[in-house]
């Protein structure tokens, strides 16, 4: 191994770690030597995680909390620098996705309306904030919390989960779109911030992932395949690799001259 990847003895927290994405990127990380803070809103994902990366040969703590809230997360901070005395790795994944029209289309039809709940009904106000609070509030809080721990280490690596349909326009997503905007940019702006500290700030925007979050896409045939004709290289990515592997880079030394960059994952859907 060439030791600018070297990533043994660094502590990471993965936000929204319990399943999908988020446990994948934890599991890489720990079989890549790191020991993992896993913060997740639900209690049988974060111990399972937590299971998963002792059972790596790693040490993991579980915190229980919601990301949106700014005490559960201050609180997550201080418990991760208390177990670990640092923070190395700070990986913003946490979100959920609004697949909808803004208002509703009169007189259009899409293969959406079968496989998504509540696809032709208006948007509620109330999914709007929890959509824009759980991907870009979310981010905001956790960099906030973590930033002063990396700053006073004069070293870190942040790592935010956007999305390709933030670099680019795709119908039925707006709200969505406009929150993984907002995570991009949010990293190129504490890229410019923090570097100074010898801190990256990047950002990973994922294409189709089959996951618990988006398994409903993945069950009809027609929406699938229409899916697979957007993607160049004809495959769907691994939540359990794709994503952590490109993290596990980030995260190391050999990106130590990378920041404020948006790095597609995503098969080819954004060249």
């Amino acid at each position: 191994m060439l030791k600018e990847f070297d990533l043994r003895g660094k502590v990471a927290i993965v936000t929204g770690a319990g399943r999908g994405i988020g446990q994948g990127i934890a599991l890489v990380l720990a079989e890549a030597g790191v020991d993992i803070i896993v913060a997740e809103f639900n209690k049988d994902g974060m111990e399972d995680t937590v299971r998963k990366v002792r059972d790596l040969g790693r040490k993991s703590l579980g915190v229980l909390g919601d990301v949106t809230d700014e005490q559960d997360v201050e609180n997550m901070a201080k418990m991760a620098v208390s177990q670990f005395g640092k923070i190395d790795i700070l990986v913003n994944n946490a979100g959920t996705a609004l697949i909808k029209p803004l208002v509703p289309l009169p007189g259009v039809k899409t293969s959406f309306s079968k496989v998504v709940p509540g696809f032709d009904d208006p948007s509620l106000v109330k999914d709007i904030r929890f959509t824009l609070d759980t991907n870009l509030l979310s981010t905001i809080l956790c960099c906030r919390a973590v930033g002063p721990q990396m700053m006073k280490q004069k070293s870190g690596r942040v790592i935010n989960i956007s999305s390709v349909w933030g670099a680019q326009a795709n119908a039925y997503y707006s709200v969505y779109s406009a929150a993984k905007a907002g995570v991009s940019t949010l990293s190129k702006c504490l890229a410019k911030e923090w570097g100074r500290y010898n801190i990256t700030v990047n950002a990973i925007m994922p294409g189709y992932f089959s996951t618990p979050l988006t398994s409903f896409f993945y069950e009809d045939e027609k929406v699938k395949e229409s899916m697979l004709r957007q993607i160049p290289l004809g495959r769907f990515g691994d939540a359990k690799r794709d994503i952590g592997l490109v993290i596990a880079f980030l995260a190391s030394d050999a990106a130590s001259y990378v920041t404020g960059q948006s790095i597609a994952v995503d098969g080819g859907i954004v060249c």
